[in-house]
């Protein structure tokens, strides 16, 4: 839970991040505390650079905790930072006081490389692990408390720092992003995701992205936005952008049109996913049927992506005369598989339609 939120600065120009991206504005610097729940006299510190338009550019806090029971052990002296999405971004060492390990020796620079990799992913085997699951014996002089790390975590951990590790990705993973994303969260509205997807940058388009397939009300209005995030070329902003597209926002026929345009830009994969979204649809409107009966014959949908493209034909679409017509061409495909669910519809249709009552006004 929030206590305070206060604004302790408002210039910090160009903050660099290690991976040499600026963002080229001045930056409010803003000071959230919290109580931490793990212990009620301990409170906890995020620091967030905040643009101009509201946006976060990072957030930081200082750790100082103690992986260790014997007094001979250094305290863990770090500032952590997270993206402005808060996913992990960077570990930096304060007053340079140095991590160390089993022996007290310190961390060199494959161990910082190692670290970092271990705290980027969100996933570690760390995740499931209680403290006592992370040595088989016992010592009072490996790692502060613990004694010979387990086997099987040795290729996942800095080598005689394994409590170091463990505690520091349950720091990153912690209260303190469930901190920042209650932050982020409260702020979600129609203009904050605007501004995300201005900013052009994978990172937050997948943050955004998630957010409105999590919340479906606030995606209809960024359908052009979608659209051009599905034809990205970027495997997952695509993926998400599709998903955040809701089947009731695709109620006319220039929307769905929209969608089909993207199915020749799309590889296989994409392109069946496309079509079972307009699937899901309530009504598929004639002229998207005609456009993907239509791009079967130009060899941009495959015989196996038709076959799914049928599903979506109702009675009421078999009236158009076009659709009508071009499915009796199909009849004679050279392709025998279409040939054969060409007329299992047919067949299918018709029958449906002897049943349907007659009216008899």
């Amino acid at each position: 839970m929030m206590v305070l939120s206060l604004i302790t600065s408002v210039l910090f120009m160009c903050f660099q991040m290690p991976d040499n991206r600026r963002h080229h504005e001045s930056c409010v610097l803003v000071k959230h505390t919290f109580a931490d729940p793990d212990d009620s006299l301990e409170i906890i510190n995020l620091v967030e650079c905040q643009s101009p338009n509201g946006l976060t550019n990072w957030f930081s806090s200082d750790i100082k905790k103690s992986v260790c029971t014997s007094k001979q052990c250094k305290m863990l002296n770090v500032r952590l930072f997270w993206d402005g999405v808060g996913n992990y971004h960077h570990l930096e060492l304060i007053d340079n006081e140095p991590l160390t390990k089993t022996d007290h020796t310190e961390f060199n620079a494959d161990d910082y490389d190692k670290l970092n990799s271990i705290l980027s992913d969100s996933l570690s085997v760390f995740r499931d692990l209680q403290m006592e699951d992370l040595v088989i014996e016992k010592r009072s002089d490996v790692d502060g408390v613990s004694g010979a790390t387990s086997k099987s975590l040795t290729d996942y951990v800095v080598r005689d720092a394994v409590y170091t590790c463990y505690t520091l990705w349950h720091t990153v993973y912690g209260t303190s992003k469930n901190n920042i994303h209650a932050l982020l969260k409260q702020r979600v509205d129609k203009d904050y995701l605007r501004k995300l997807f201005d900013r052009n940058d994978p990172v937050t388009d997948i943050w955004a992205l998630n957010t409105m397939i999590s919340n479906p009300e606030y995606a209809a209005p960024f359908f052009d936005k979608l659209i051009v995030k599905i034809a990205s070329g970027n495997d997952i902003t695509s993926s998400l952008a599709l998903r955040a597209i809701s089947p009731r926002n695709l109620n006319s026929e220039a929307l769905q049109k929209k969608l089909a345009n993207q199915i020749s830009k799309a590889d296989d994969l994409k392109k069946l996913d496309i079509i079972w979204k307009l699937n899901d649809c309530p009504v598929v409107y004639d002229a998207v049927i005609m456009q993907l009966l239509h791009d079967y014959q130009k060899g941009i949908i495959t015989p196996a992506a038709l076959q799914y493209v049928y599903k979506m034909i109702s009675g009421k679409n078999m009236l158009n005369p076009d659709i009508a017509k071009k499915l009796q061409e199909f009849r004679t495909d050279k392709n025998r598989y279409i040939r054969d669910i060409t007329d299992k519809l047919l067949i299918t249709t018709e029958a449906k339609n002897q049943r349907q009552p007659r009216r008899t006004d």
